[in-house]
């Protein structure tokens, strides 16, 4: 992957660990089984903390196209994302099946992204990648519930060689 990839990569798994973050903790209120509540709010937190990291690690370079530099928050992928996750963060219904879906989600599309990484320039991101890949297997392992149905719109990595 080329800087541009990397820092779109990066900018766009913050945006979706910080977007994550906020969803799940959401949805803790609106969960009656205390075991659902628990699995969102654990795996909100530990999406919150992987937010940090994907901003730590996003390349700074002036010669980056300036929006991958600038946004302090990250950003979607596409808007379509962005569009789809705001529907889901007001839709009531089956809040731990959509969130495994996610969660499931997630852990498919980083892996796509793990097998364009060339091991030492995108080390950084390498490395990022395997921590949160870490904590979705975990909460992979612990789902209470069914994974729902997603739209196949959500993409939370922006692919290798294309634009926001």
């Amino acid at each position: 992957m080329n800087a541009q990839d990397n820092a779109r990569a990066g900018g766009s798994l913050q945006w979706a660990t910080a977007r994550l973050f906020k969803l799940f903790g959401g949805w803790v209120r609106c969960v009656d089984d205390p075991a659902d509540a628990v699995w969102l709010a654990r795996t909100s937190r530990q999406l919150g903390w992987h937010v940090l990291h994907f901003a730590e690690i996003r390349p700074d370079s002036v010669l980056l196209d300036g929006s991958l530099v600038h946004d302090p928050h990250g950003f979607p992928a596409n808007e379509l994302t962005r569009a789809l996750l705001e529907d889901l963060a007001t839709t009531s219904g089956d809040h731990v099946g959509v969130a495994s879906a996610l969660v499931d989600l997630l852990r498919s599309q980083i892996q796509a992204l793990r097998a364009v990484c060339d091991p030492n320039t995108d080390g950084a991101l390498r490395r990022a990648l395997d921590f949160l890949m870490v904590d979705l297997d975990t909460a992979r392992s612990e789902q209470v519930r069914q994974s729902a149905a997603l739209p196949a719109e959500i993409h939370f990595v922006t692919p290798v060689g294309q634009q926001c």
